[in-house]
């Protein structure tokens, strides 16, 4: 995706690039990624833990407000601003905005302990 998004023409043909050059090409955003693995595992797990505590509209609610208020937006953002060179760079940096925002706000509702009332 990198090679298909990127704006520099030299990168633009993979069959003229060298296994190092897509090695170089590969490694930073992985290691992005890897950055924002533990936040999004953290999201994922306190989502199914509230959903299966009943807090079912609650993390729906959340997932529509994340991901249309945090995470389009901050790909945009992220492309149009971080991503001069390499735009997937940017939108990467969006994916780990919307990771954080999802772990801060399933946390905070798990901490906040209402789900422990709920009956079901």
């Amino acid at each position: 995706l990198r090679l298909f998004f990127s704006r520099d023409p030299g990168v633009a043909d993979a069959s003229t690039l060298t296994s190092d050059q897509l090695v170089a090409l590969a490694v930073s955003p992985f290691l992005l990624m890897l950055a924002f693995q533990v936040i999004d595992a953290v999201g994922i797990i306190l989502s199914r833990a509230l959903n299966g505590a009943g807090e079912v509209m609650y993390v729906m609610y959340a997932e529509f407000a994340v991901a249309w208020g945090i995470c389009i937006p901050a790909t945009l953002l992220g492309v149009h601003f971080l991503g001069k060179e390499d735009p997937l760079w940017g939108a990467w940096w969006g994916w780990g905005a919307y990771c954080t925002a999802w772990a801060i706000a399933m946390a905070w509702r798990w901490r906040r302990g209402s789900w422990s009332q709920i009956e079901i």
